[in-house]
């Protein structure tokens, strides 16, 4: 999109600069995070307003076939019954109970395959998920570096002056 610069992600884990200002004080290290917040925000935006875009369409089709495949499917499986039971002599109880089972076998099996293709396929958001990741790790280390160094700015040594 216009509006949408590149994430170089070549430098997934570029090192953290502490010297000079950066997270040295509580306020530019408040700044910094507020940047990164807004900016983070930002790009969720950005891709959020991305997949509405390009979803739209395939989702109204989807819907549809739903809507027309749910509304035919009770139909077709009353049909099948009557066949059974007509063709193979089956009681109209049994014929319904084995359509009943052979649907619910279809359908359970039919989710299970969907939802790991689902899984393994669609992944949204993925240039926020890696930004939240670099921007997290700079958060824990700028704190963790921050701590460290208020704890023992000068005597290195764990025994308390005197």
């Amino acid at each position: 999109m216009a509006d949408q610069a590149q994430v170089d992600q070549k430098h997934d884990k570029a090192p953290f600069d502490f010297s000079g200002s950066l997270g040295s004080d509580v306020g530019g290290f408040a700044h910094d995070l507020l940047m990164l917040a807004e900016l983070q925000s930002r790009l969720f935006i950005a891709e959020a307003r991305e997949f509405r875009q390009r979803s739209t369409l395939p989702s109204v089709l989807l819907l549809t076939g739903i809507v027309l495949g749910v509304s035919c499917f009770p139909i077709a499986m009353i049909s099948l019954a009557l066949s059974l039971a007509h063709l193979a002599s089956f009681s109209m109880a049994a014929a319904f109970m084995v359509v009943l089972a052979l649907g619910a076998l279809t359908s359970l099996l039919l989710l299970i395959g969907s939802s790991l293709l689902v899984r393994k396929r669609m992944r949204f958001f993925r240039r926020s998920q890696a930004e939240f990741s670099r921007n997290y790790e700079w958060f824990r280390s700028a704190f963790t570096s921050n701590r460290m160094t208020r704890r023992n700015p000068i005597n290195p040594s764990k025994e308390p002056n005197r």
